[in-house]
Parts: C-alpha cells; sequence; structure tokens
C-alpha cells in the first residue's frame, strides 16, 4: 500500500480512533504508531507538501489535564532546543483550534531497538547505536534536559531517539524564557 492510500483512514478505522482523519495545524492523521500511559503518537502527513511526520498527542482523560497539556508543551519546546543527528527534528509544538496539544516531529521509518532486539541480536551494530544515542544524551544533558526513557528507533537511513519524555523540560525551557 502507498503512502497517499495510507493517509486516509477509512470510516470504520475512524470509529475505532476519533483521531484517524482529523489536522492538528497542518497535519493529517492517519494512523496510531504507538501508544504509552499519557500520550499516542500518530504518522501523519503534512497538507502542505506531503511530507510524513509523526504526531504526538496527549490522551483524553488524563488527569490534571491542563498541568500535563502545559508540561507536554514544555517538552516540544525543550527538545526543538537540541540539535543532533541522532535526535528528531521538532517541526512544531502547538496547540489545534480545538484545544489539544500536539508536538509534530521527524517520521523515523523503521522499528523501535526494543522490537530489534527481540527480533534478533544486534552484534556489533549495537555498539555504533549506544555511541549514537549516547552523543545524543550528552546533546540534551548539555542543555540541563534529563531523559525519563528515552525510545530509540531504528531506520534505514539513520538511527534516532524519537521520543525524549524530558523530566525537567519545565526548568530548562522557563530558564530560556
Amino acid at each position: 500500500m502507498d503512502d497517499a492510500q495510507r493517509t486516509d483512514a477509512s470510516p470504520a478505522a475512524r470509529a475505532g480512533d476519533p483521531m484517524l482523519g482529523r489536522v492538528l495545524g497542518v497535519y493529517r492523521i492517519a494512523r496510531k504508531i504507538a501508544e504509552g500511559g499519557m500520550g499516542a503518537v500518530y504518522e501523519a502527513q503534512r497538507t502542505t507538501d506531503g511530507q510524513r511526520a509523526a504526531v504526538k498527542v496527549l490522551l483524553r482523560g488524563v488527569e490534571n489535564a491542563q498541568d500535563a497539556a502545559q508540561r507536554f508543551l514544555n517538552e516540544g519546546k525543550a527538545v526543538s532546543l537540541v540539535s543532533h543527528p541522532s535526535l528528531v527534528t521538532i517541526f512544531e509544538y502547538a496547540t489545534s483550534q480545538d484545544g489539544e496539544p500536539y508536538i509534530a516531529m521527524e517520521y523515523l521509518d523503521g522499528q523501535s531497538l526494543r522490537a530489534a532486539l527481540e527480533d534478533r541480536y544486534l552484534g556489533a551494530s549495537a555498539l555504533l547505536l549506544m555511541r549514537q544515542m549516547a552523543s545524543a544524551l550528552t546533546a540534551t544533558h548539555q542543555k540541563r534536559l534529563v531523559h525519563r526513557e528515552p525510545e530509540i528507533q531504528r531506520s534505514p537511513s539513520r538511527n534516532g531517539c524519537c521520543d525524549a519524555s524530558l523530566e525537567k523540560a519545565r526548568n530548562a525551557v522557563n530558564s530560556r524564557a
């Protein structure tokens, strides 16, 4: 199935997940990639030029929603302050017209490090991957950002840290405001 076919969610798919087919900013939501305790990540397509993106949103019903939304947007802002070849690029962090916060970032096609390790032993490539991720974490720590649980994505083009889940984003962002 090509990308154009994947971006238009069917009515049946949208019924199961109301995010499918929605547009947040300039990003049309195509499919869910992952879901965690507070948020979900979707593959999306930028409506202006068709570029693929990953869009992270807060799950509905999160406790202290207003505070969680502010922390979430602070995370997007904080990650956007760090530039490193092994960190995904943040395109935008904003609130939709419906009041829903989201972070749009570079999409890496591939599999998570966790899935790769379950599939097979990585051998020597594991050392290169660990060096890349240690370098990325060093770059974030130099900006006074601390990760809770970085999500690492392996892609044919490159490896990258996709989900910073920043513990100390609020303090780092506020100190730069």
